[in-house]
């Protein structure tokens, strides 16, 4: 794309007439595509220059141009590139190039104004027509960003941003044609407003050709409709910590507020956490039929339910572990325990979740957790009357493998703070190589 024109070759015999003759070349050829207008920059990509080609052919001096995604952008920062820089703009606002290319996607100027997404837009990549292909290429997609980065982002993080984008929107808000894909799924406004969910309830692949178009201009695929089923458990339950975790009881949607309520939640416990119920010290099966339902529905599963420990109060200890003449060395394995300190519950009840007080300036969960991180990755001796077998030269807590100790332990959560004495659920999250012990192992 950037050569030279094609060598002179020598002429033996007679000298033939010689003519000379002046381009003009035009100041765009050495300009950034920054500086190019918007038509120009929709010529150089109808020339198939990209802005990387463009720059190294015309001048490699010119920097990268603000507000648009580099090449190596994740492709969801490219898809949320899509919405605030072309979706955002009028149709009229749009150069004739830009039209033509979403005209052959299916766009009219009618369409546009509601934003009512054509067929094409719920089709794969491989399904689009060859000029259809050409035309999203010249708006700047790829196979990916036109997937809606299902290959390219995880799941749950997908639908995370998803989620948030629909729980800002309500149903008067809309545009037409989006309550009516939304109608399709078994939205109404009542349902809508409450945060109930839909009533289409199959998974992806049992549904038919014409939901499964609903679906995608809704902004699913196929992982984000079923509700991520191959994410890992651990990051399943993470995500349902962040989602519940930082939420006032009043900004819960009212199907959320009557879910957990039937798990046994109000506002004055939620004020102590999510997991601040009896009813999450029960294990999936010691739910009703009723309480599964509705766990389900705030985005629960066994594994979640259970701190994704699958044997969790199998074993007649209560601890949650699996039996004691097996030890896995999974990566993929967290395991769910339970410490009974006997000791009066009031000694904590003002601080568990960090609350001050004269005798416990510092949070107990926090102390918790430190201490038995401390006891798991430090690789101190076994504690005596000693001071120097536990106190540091600079007076702070012995920790030997320091190092060990900063880099794991994050592993170590309290779920939740009981009384029955003092009782604590807390999990041991899984190793991440094969250098770091297992958490069963740990457990021992």
């Amino acid at each position: 794309m950037c050569e030279g024109p094609e060598p002179r070759q020598l002429q033996i015999g007679t000298p033939m007439p010689t003519t000379t003759s002046t381009t003009v070349v035009p100041a765009t050829e050495s300009s950034c595509y920054q500086d190019l207008t918007e038509a120009q920059q929709d010529a150089v990509r109808t020339l198939a220059y990209s802005i990387t080609t463009w720059h190294l052919c015309k001048n490699p001096d010119c920097s990268w141009p603000e507000g648009i995604p580099q090449p190596t952008a994740p492709c969801l920062e490219v898809l949320a590139w899509f919405d605030s820089s072309l979706y955002s703009r009028s149709w009229v606002d749009l150069t004739d190039s830009k039209r033509d290319a979403l005209e052959l996607l299916g766009w009219a100027s009618s369409r546009w104004v509601e934003m009512d997404y054509p067929l094409s837009y719920a089709q794969l990549w491989s399904e689009l027509q060859p000029r259809q292909q050409e035309a999203a290429t010249f708006l700047g997609y790829n196979v990916e960003v036109w997937e809606r980065c299902e290959r390219a982002a995880p799941c749950i993080t997908r639908l995370e941003l998803l989620e948030t984008k629909w729980s800002a929107i309500s149903w008067r808000e809309m545009q037409q044609p989006f309550q009516d894909r939304l109608k399709e799924l078994g939205y109404d406004e009542k349902r809508w407003t409450n945060g109930d969910g839909a009533t289409l309830k199959k998974a992806y692949v049992d549904l038919t050709d014409a939901e499964k178009i609903s679906v995608r201009l809704a902004g699913y695929v196929s992982d984000t409709w079923d509700g991520c089923p191959n994410a890992q458990c651990e990051e399943r339950f993470n995500y349902l910590k962040r989602k519940y975790s930082d939420i006032q009881w009043s900004a819960l949607t009212v199907a959320q507020r009557r879910a957990w309520q039937l798990l046994g939640h109000n506002e004055q416990l939620w004020a102590g956490g999510m997991m601040n119920t009896i009813s999450m010290q029960l294990t999936w099966e010691e739910l009703s039929l009723e309480q599964r339902a509705q766990a389900e529905f705030l985005g629960f599963s066994r594994g979640t339910w259970q701190g994704c420990n699958d044997n969790w109060g199998q074993n007649s200890g209560g601890n949650g572990t699996q039996s004691d003449d097996f030890i896995s060395t999974s990566i993929e394995r967290t395991v769910r325990s339970r410490m009974v300190i006997r000791r009066p519950f009031a000694e904590v009840s003002g601080n568990v979740y960090g609350t001050a007080v004269d005798r416990l300036p510092t949070s107990f969960i926090q102390v918790f957790e430190e201490a038995v991180a401390r006891a798991l990755f430090c690789s101190n001796p076994p504690l005596s009357e000693d001071p120097r077998t536990y106190v540091d030269t600079d007076g702070n807590p012995l920790c030997i493998q320091k190092g060990i100790y900063e880099t794991q332990r994050h592993r170590v959560k309290v779920m939740t703070v009981i009384e029955g004495s003092i009782i604590v659920d807390f999990f041991l999250a899984r190793n991440q190589t094969a250098m770091e012990l297992p958490a069963p192992s740990l457990f021992e």
